[in-house]
């Protein structure tokens, strides 16, 4: 017996008209538009780098604590 079911699905959609499955996607989607974060420029959002080039030993990137991005901030001095 086959029998019809109708779904619904959530999705978060940015300004820019992606869809999202997850709202934190969304808004880390929105922050990159914004200007407010942008790739890591060390890691180039890998996250983590190559200790000592030869492909055997990784670190975390310290210039992004490995998130993959790096955040807008403005320093008063």
């Amino acid at each position: 017996m086959i029998k019809e079911v109708t779904v619904e699905y959530q999705r978060f959609q940015t300004r820019d008209g992606m869809l999202f499955e997850k709202r934190e996607d969304a808004k880390h989607h929105e922050k990159v538009l914004n200007g407010t974060i942008k790739t890591c420029p060390r890691c180039e959002g890998a996250k983590k780098l190559d200790a000592y080039g030869d492909g055997r030993q990784w670190m975390t990137c310290n210039s992004c604590s490995g998130k993959g991005y790096v955040e807008k901030c403005e320093v008063w001095q």
